[in-house]
């Protein structure tokens, strides 16, 4: 059976921006693969190391099983491991990132290749070779596929770049992974500037309340025709919706007509279909804590036979 495999970052809860782009696949190819998901909590410590961010891990790393269950990942499917309880992993980051130049890692730091010298003078080693984690991560499981969002497909093809050097090198037989992604895989954040974003406090997270969801909705700059902005309502019509209903609403929108009130209800409807059965599904497992811890052992524990044998 093929394998397929996706992560995250354990910082807190998970939101659209994660389901449409990574998640998403990942619970429609766990009925026809084997399935894992990694909670990356080393990697976490290249951007969140203090002691409150290590002293609030646990309580993350339950709440990203939870939220996954809620998406539609499925326990009894998939896989939850946690990295850190892999030391393997570790291992085999530190042979792969011999096979890696500066120069190759450079390319995929886009927002980073803006900036003045001195960020990069003071930039962590970590997150400077984070892509070889990934790296290390994927090849240690040997996966044949992981879901990715559109900001981690780069990160993929260097994995297979160094995975095919190992293989030329060494004579290897490890698998070169493919990446999928979900439809609308890099939905805006509500402010319109940068991708949905738990540091940048602009996303939907599917724990919202209609209360929660309905002010931010709400809150949400409403852009004409002929401002030269994007209208982000209908900008999620347009990933969440029926093409019929993003097609009237645009329709309206382009004629003049004053619809911003009703694209919003709209909006809102729309994210409380698709939100409502997954905090129902959050809401059943919120009170097990011991089973999530389980979920996650039993997970971890199948992971590492895998990646042993790597």
């Amino acid at each position: 059976m093929k394998t397929v495999m996706s992560g995250g970052r354990p910082t807190g809860y998970l939101h659209l921006g994660h389901y449409l782009g990574a998640f998403s696949p990942l619970i429609k190819m766990q009925h026809s693969h084997e399935s894992f998901f990694l909670i990356s909590d080393l990697h976490m410590l290249m951007t969140k190391m203090t002691l409150n961010d290590i002293e609030r891990l646990p309580t993350y790393v339950l709440d990203m099983i939870v939220d996954c269950i809620g998406m539609g990942v499925e326990p009894e499917k998939t896989h939850f491991y946690l990295q850190s309880a892999i030391p393997e992993i570790p291992y085999l980051y530190f042979l792969l990132h011999n096979l890696t130049s500066l120069a190759r890692l450079r390319t995929v730091h886009y927002e980073l290749n803006q900036q003045p010298q001195e960020i990069w003078d003071s930039l962590a080693l970590g997150l400077y070779a984070s892509p070889v984690v990934q790296a290390a991560d994927i090849f240690a499981l040997q996966a044949d596929s992981v879901t990715v969002g559109l900001d981690n497909i780069e990160f993929i093809n260097i994995t297979k770049e160094i995975i095919e050097r190992f293989n030329n090198i060494y004579s290897g037989v490890f698998v070169s992974p493919g990446w999928i992604s979900g439809k609308h895989n890099n939905i805006i954040g509500l402010d319109g500037r940068d991708k949905m974003s738990k540091s940048l406090n602009n996303s939907i997270q599917i724990r919202d309340s209609s209360e929660t969801i309905s002010q931010k909705i709400d809150a949400i700059t409403w852009n004409l025709p002929d401002s030269g902005k994007s209208n982000m309502v209908l900008e999620y019509l347009k990933q969440l919706s029926d093409e019929d209903i993003y097609g009237y609403y645009y329709n309206k929108f382009i004629n003049g007509s004053n619809i911003e009130k009703s694209a919003k209800n709209q909006l809102k409807l729309t994210l409380e279909d698709m939100l409502k059965p997954m905090r129902k599904r959050i809401s059943e497992y919120l009170p097990h804590t011991q089973m999530i811890k389980q979920i996650l052992v039993r997970g971890t524990q199948n992971a590492r036979e895998r990646i042993h044998h790597t």
